[in-house]
């Protein structure tokens, strides 16, 4: 039973871990495949702790610099239709990036939008 999971369950069901066949060797019994998961798994909580992290980060720069651009909209048009939150909402950085630049020299909502 031990080998099966070892050597063909856990490579057949999880090919993108490369698990070393030397550490699937070293395993002679049960408990040590529970031992090798228990270490994997640990490896992969701190592994998406680090993607949640990084991918929350890069969510706040996106929403820090919608609701910077947002708020020089509101300052120099003095409105916000609803087309501009729905870009905004959906935008990438670097078209947050972009519109705020274009925004320096715009002289309408359109202009700040459109593709230069």
């Amino acid at each position: 039973m031990k080998d099966w999971i070892a050597k063909l369950l856990l490579p057949s069901k999880f090919p993108q871990l490369n698990w070393p066949m030397a550490q699937l060797d070293e395993i002679s019994d049960l408990q040590g495949v529970e031992a090798m998961m228990t270490n994997k798994m640990d490896l992969w909580a701190e592994e998406f702790i680090q993607k949640g992290v990084a991918l929350g980060k890069a969510e706040g720069v996106e929403e820090g610099q919608a609701n910077l651009l947002r708020r020089q909209i509101l300052h120099k048009y003095g409105s916000l239709p609803e087309w501009v939150e729905e870009r905004l909402g959906c935008a990438t950085s670097e078209q947050l990036e972009s519109w705020a630049l274009q925004i320096l020299s715009a002289t309408s909502m359109d202009d700040v939008f459109s593709q230069h």
